[in-house]
């Protein structure tokens, strides 16, 4: 990732943002983009910062993102409530709504950014 940070930073013109962007989709692919835009909406518009992440201490980023992960085994149990659902209040789960391929990748999105989350909780707790 220390690659991708130094290749952003060389960005000079729009047309230099265009080509780094193209680089990034060839090299780590489109659905990495979309974890990293998913996990920048959490933050922006839900509010879910570093400093409400290291409240987290147990395991409940991965237990969510787990949630969602197994969100089609949740439909065919006619379950709407997910067994392993951290604390968090049940409002936030927030299941696909059909069985479409784009919901499915929606309930996936969700997942690997609170995966990100996670991560990022634990490089501050070794710094």
């Amino acid at each position: 990732m220390k690659w991708l940070g130094t290749r952003i930073l060389n960005i000079y013109t729009v047309q230099d943002c265009e080509l780094a962007v193209r680089a990034i989709k060839e090299e780590i692919g489109l659905n990495a983009i979309l974890l990293v835009d998913e996990r920048k909406r959490q933050i922006e518009v839900e509010g879910f910062n570093s400093k409400n992440d290291d409240n987290y201490t147990a395991e409940e980023s991965p237990r969510a993102a787990a949630c969602y992960c197994l969100s089609p085994m949740y439909k065919i149990l006619k379950s709407n409530n997910p067994v392993d659902w951290p604390t968090w209040d049940l409002t936030w789960w927030k299941p696909a709504k059909d069985n479409s391929i784009s919901e499915r990748k929606r309930e996936l999105i969700k997942a690997g950014a609170l995966i990100l989350a996670e991560m990022d909780r634990l490089d501050r707790l070794e710094e």
